[in-house]
């Protein structure tokens, strides 16, 4: 795979990821009699996003680092 470019595939599993947020963060906002109802519905999709964002930004800053030494 070139590194200058992002994963295709882990692209579309961080919208993916990012579409089942925006549906919580909708449930959430219809149902927010209290907080802490909100923290529940929204904590087990915000948990799924940290692992999933930080391979994200480990392939952006290869593809960053790969293009950078080209130029040079």
């Amino acid at each position: 795979m070139d590194k200058s470019r992002l994963d295709p595939d882990l692209m579309r599993a961080a919208a993916s990821e990012l579409e089942k947020f925006a549906v919580a963060f909708r449930l959430a906002a219809d149902q927010v009699p209290t907080p802490e109802r909100v923290h529940e519905t929204l904590s087990p999709v915000l948990l799924g996003l940290g692992p999933l964002r930080e391979r994200v930004e480990r392939q952006w800053f290869a593809a960053q680092s790969s293009t950078s030494q080209r130029t040079e």
